[in-house]
């Protein structure tokens, strides 16, 4: 069991406590000479074992408050997440091991990858797809984009030369990949690695262990064959033996599945059927999402903020203990609470709670900006109402994930759980539902449906300012929109042609500018060293 902090920095906080001891010692030391001799033996006995305790409770609360802010977390758990669509990074692997030419008809592995990859293109339209290339370091060719034509334009012209970097490592490449992807994507994240696995640093295990964490699917197709083939290295003069390493890259994955649940595989692209197993990774609706799940952490913080609370609540209640009672039934029940502490510190399982309660936690989350925990907890939450049959907790899940996707700019996600709110929900509901309709409706330029949406919501409440003003907005929208219409179909054809040409005019004299700065500016591309395989 590891354990992770979040906020290292915050224990400097407990700097301060060496110089506050000092001084409350210093406070106990000129008391006793100034009462000592009025107090008598018992009663200044009594004092310094209440002034004692105060002090460790009171030291020992601000210790768990700078535990609580630190974000200390340990244990996982894996959480529900709900996913629109897919997103895959391509990492290619351009070290010069990949110049090999030992795949069919004489093809170099990285010719065939590229190849490999341009006829699975067809297969990914509508998803958004990047491209990574590795060599001794990640570099981001081109972000998630559905452009499946600059997409092929170059995965065409990939070269061991698009990177300076010296050596092959895998670990950069999938790292990379990792950052590729925004945060708080809706979409389900997968990435594919074409490589022959010949890397020279080590860092695959690594790089694949945190994918898993952030629940991301990592599939590995590995080119060439297992028989070592002759390459130039990097500086053009050495040969060097290269071949498939893909027991290298089949012994990593094991390592990783061995401490958890992953869907991390190799897949040789010899292999028959080897396409169809990659497009697993491709849901084949990409409209209304998937459920995936990814592993967190277990934060908390919740066990040293009520550990600091007790602590201050004894300090604050301490004058008025028999410290000699409170001493003997504490070594009585010593045992059991030390059994307790364990149980409740070193566990890394959930407890299950109603569905109610996850309702708030996921609202506390939605009014924290926390959308994707929110999205996990209500997620949770329509489970339990669906498996106990309770109508009333599924409804506001339906509606909480709603908010939580509109908030997240997931306007698809958000309609289709608004309109599954039925007309039996009560009021407050329907109208919210009817209202935030509008406000997707009025996002999308639909003004017609977004004020249908907006008087919806105000035949339920007649009195809501902002639903009132929205139908305005949405109406003057509504009409604006209908008269440029109107106008510009009483626009000249010539005059349209002229302007469009005036544009393009500029726009590729801009483009020429642009090119002719790009490649006056490029650097020489420095020779690379033997290790560059």
């Amino acid at each position: 069991m590891s354990i992770s902090v979040e906020r290292s920095y915050a224990f400097f906080a407990l700097l301060v406590l060496p110089p506050v001891l000092l001084y409350v010692i210093y406070r106990y030391s000129v008391i006793v000479k100034a009462f000592g001799g009025l107090l008598g033996t018992h009663s200044l006995s009594r004092f310094m074992h209440v002034y004692k305790i105060r002090t460790f409770c009171f030291v020992f609360c601000w210790c768990m408050l700078v535990c609580a802010y630190a974000g200390i977390s340990w244990g996982t758990v894996s959480v529900p997440v709900q996913r629109g669509g897919n997103a895959v990074v391509f990492v290619f692997d351009i070290s010069h091991s990949m110049e090999a030419p030992d795949m069919p008809g004489r093809a170099t592995r990285l010719s065939a990858a590229s190849q490999y990859a341009r006829m699975l293109l067809p297969k990914l339209k509508g998803n958004a797809v990047a491209v990574i290339v590795t060599k001794g370091d990640g570099i981001q060719m081109l972000p998630l984009t559905e452009d499946m034509v600059a997409l092929d334009n170059l995965l065409a012209n990939l070269s061991p030369n698009m990177s300076s970097a010296v050596g092959s490592s895998l670990g950069k490449g999938i790292k990379a990949a990792i950052r590729a992807f925004p945060a708080n994507i809706a979409q389900k994240q997968s990435i594919w690695v074409f490589t022959d696995g010949d890397e020279t640093d080590g860092a695959l295990v690594g790089a694949l262990h945190e994918a898993v964490t952030y629940g991301i699917s990592v599939s590995i197709v590995g080119f060439g064959q297992e028989k070592e083939t002759e390459v130039l290295a990097g500086d053009g003069v050495t040969k060097v033996k290269t071949a498939l390493r893909s027991d290298r890259i089949q012994k990593s994955i094991e390592s990783i599945q061995k401490n958890t649940v992953s869907s991390i595989r190799y897949i040789g692209a010899l292999h028959d059927g080897s396409a169809l197993t990659l497009l697993q990774d491709i849901s084949s609706d990409t409209t209304d999402g998937v459920v995936g799940f990814e592993t967190e952490r277990v934060d908390r913080h919740g066990i040293f903020l009520v550990l600091a609370l007790i602590s201050f609540i004894v300090g604050c209640i301490s004058n008025e203990l028999d410290v000699s009672a409170v001493a003997r039934k504490l070594k009585s029940v010593l045992s059991i609470g030390t059994v307790f502490t364990i149980l409740v510190l070193f566990t890394s399982c959930r407890i299950d709670v109603p569905a109610s309660t996850k309702i708030l936690q996921s609202s506390w989350n939605w009014h924290q900006k926390k959308y994707r925990q929110a999205t996990s907890c209500f997620l949770q939450a329509k489970e339990n109402a669906l498996e106990m049959n309770n109508e009333e907790v599924l409804l506001y899940a339906r509606y909480g994930l709603g908010t939580t996707y509109i908030m997240m700019n997931e306007d698809a996600a958000a309609y289709d759980y608004f309109t599954s709110i039925s007309e039996q929900a009560p009021d407050s509901l329907r109208f919210a539902s009817f209202y935030n309709l509008g406000i997707i409706a009025y996002r999308k330029g639909d003004f017609t449906t977004a004020v249908n949406c907006f008087k919806a919501a105000l035949r339920i409440n007649n009195t809501n300012t902002n639903a009132k003003i929205n139908l305005e907005l949405a109406e003057g929208q509504m009409v604006s929109k209908r008269s440029q219409g109107e106008n510009s179909v009483a626009r000249s054809v010539s005059e349209n042609k002229e302007q469009a040409s005036l544009e393009e005019n500029v726009l590729f004299s801009r483009i020429r500018e642009s090119e002719n700065k790009q490649w006056k500016n490029q650097d020489p591309i420095p020779q690379t060293s033997a290790l560059d395989y």
